[in-house]
């Protein structure tokens, strides 16, 4: 005898059509390699797809930055010294406040200590 279990659900399902796409966001730790008034390199462990905007956040001089990136060009295989797939890109958008951030930090004379990658950021 075969037995049909009825499943008891708090709201009713519906099933998903063939072909429907979903978007799920995800934060991906980064490394800043270089950072110039209109790009950026980084370094991230999963390669990211050529031509996608991404968002960007985190902290510079002290305080929080978010920069939407236009990707432009990623390596091919992960640069093991570096620890994962070169990235470079341009910001799609800056607010006033990041700009002013960044057009400081460029103009200051901060010391760089050379061969020390920045810490990785989410």
């Amino acid at each position: 005898m075969k037995h049909e279990f009825a499943q008891r659900r708090r709201s009713p399902r519906v099933p998903a059509e063939p072909g429907i796409v979903a978007a799920l966001h995800v934060s991906v730790p980064v490394r800043l390699l270089r950072l110039s008034s209109d790009s950026l390199l980084l370094v991230c462990k999963v390669p990211l797809r050529v031509g996608s905007t991404v968002r960007l956040a985190t902290e510079l001089a002290g305080r929080r930055l978010e920069i939407e990136l236009c990707v432009d060009h990623v390596s091919n295989r992960p640069d093991e010294a570096l620890g994962g797939y070169v990235l470079g890109g341009r910001p799609a958008s800056f607010d006033p406040a990041s700009w002013r951030r960044i057009t400081a930090l460029l103009g200051a004379s901060v010391a760089c200590i050379a061969d020390v990658p920045a810490p990785w950021a989410a």
